[in-house]
């Protein structure tokens, strides 16, 4: 009922594109969220918390275009970004 009320009008590649984006983008931001938190960076912390929150949103955004498409681009965005999450501690 939801996602036909709301009509965004994306294409199949703007709804993977979307969708991988936001979960790397979320993996991410995970990292640090973690590791601010067990640091006791309170402000950091909830900024990035805030952030979380939002691209939630966004991914939800690309379910609406078409969860076909959303889900598997999303799963790969989560892999990708736990990669380079990964990384970027590494150094």
């Amino acid at each position: 009922m939801f996602a036909s009320a709301v009509s965004f009008n994306l294409t199949p590649w703007m709804t993977v594109l979307l969708g991988f984006l936001s979960i790397l983008v979320a993996d991410i931001v995970w990292v640090l969220y973690i590791r601010w938190s067990t640091q006791g960076r309170m402000v950091r912390a909830g900024v990035v918390s805030a952030l979380l929150v939002f691209n939630g949103w966004v991914g939800l955004l690309a379910l609406l275009g078409d969860p076909h498409y959303a889900i598997p681009a999303e799963m790969l965005g989560a892999f990708c970004g736990t990669c380079i999450a990964i990384r970027l501690d590494r150094k």
